[in-house]
């Protein structure tokens, strides 16, 4: 290989390399941010459109994201009783962390997080918040 071919080689690999303008790089992190809002704003959308406000529901069919206000807890007493000592009892409001396909449900209450059997999952009635 040449000198001149070795000199134009390594230039094109320096063009290659450069960084982009920090203008570029802003406009690039304001589009992603961007596409990210509009996706968060889409999922929001249908979360809250697939179960009408005043609906009752079992907590196993809640969809991830959902907040729920509990309805009531059926049962044993001593299945309800433990369930109101964590937390999960007529008028608590809960987040949906996650509900696997078997039913089970995991749940944010304030700062603290539960996961619950799917046969558990279907006897505590909630409603959307």
């Amino acid at each position: 290989m040449s000198a001149s071919n070795r000199k134009s080689l390594s230039i094109r690999q320096g063009a290659l390399a450069a960084p982009m303008p920090p203008a570029v790089r802003g406009l690039s992190a304001l589009a992603r941010l961007s596409r990210k809002l509009r996706d968060q704003l889409r999922m929001t959308r249908s979360r809250t459109s697939d179960v009408a406000k005043g609906t009752q529901i079992k907590l196993a069919e809640a969809r991830k994201g959902h907040r729920v206000a509990v309805l009531d807890v059926q049962g044993e007493s001593c299945e309800i009783r433990r369930l109101g000592e964590l937390g999960v009892f007529p008028g608590a409001c809960l987040e949906i962390v996650s509900v696997s396909r078997g039913g089970r449900v995991v749940l944010r209450l304030g700062s603290s997080k539960l996961a619950l059997d799917a046969s558990v999952g279907e006897r505590v009635l909630v409603t959307p918040v």
